[in-house]
């Protein structure tokens, strides 16, 4: 027989925890810019809680940094304020 939950157990019930075994790798927003340096051309790629950052070479796409986010990634804008060279990442979860 099943017993009854008690109280700790059905607030604890209300908190999720997910994990991966792989990293994502279907692409849900991307932006181009120059984000890492004035002088360079980045693309950046979200894929659902990561985020790929890569500059354009003569040879290609080279991969900068790849990071992790907490959370889903739902708006990804690239912004640059008046009077910048480098353009500002604004991600919303």
């Amino acid at each position: 027989a099943t017993q009854p939950l008690s109280k700790k157990q059905v607030v604890m019930s209300q908190w999720n925890y997910v994990v991966t075994a792989h990293k994502p790798s279907n692409v849900t927003h991307s932006v181009t810019g120059r984000f890492t340096d004035a002088s360079h051309m980045n693309l950046i790629v979200a894929k659902c809680t990561r985020i790929v950052i890569y500059q354009l070479t003569p040879e290609g796409l080279t991969p900068l940094f790849d990071l992790n986010i907490y959370g889903r990634i739902a708006v990804m804008e690239l912004y640059r304020p008046q009077g910048a060279s480098r353009d500002v990442l604004f991600i919303c979860t």
